[in-house]
């Protein structure tokens, strides 16, 4: 069964969230914004999971 649209927008949020995590990472390697980003992706991903 293919995903769902929505799924799938989901899931590419939460990829995008994930490589701006890394290029914030190397850029501002002290702040905070690379760990909320990388919790954006984890949200993305339960959201994902758990869509139908």
């Amino acid at each position: 069964m293919p995903p769902t649209p929505q799924r799938l927008t989901v899931s590419l949020v939460g990829l995008a969230a994930v490589a701006a995590s890394i290029w914030v990472a190397f850029e501002q390697p002290y702040t905070l914004w690379p760990w909320l980003l990388l919790l954006v992706a984890m949200g993305c991903a339960m959201v994902a999971r758990r869509m139908d």
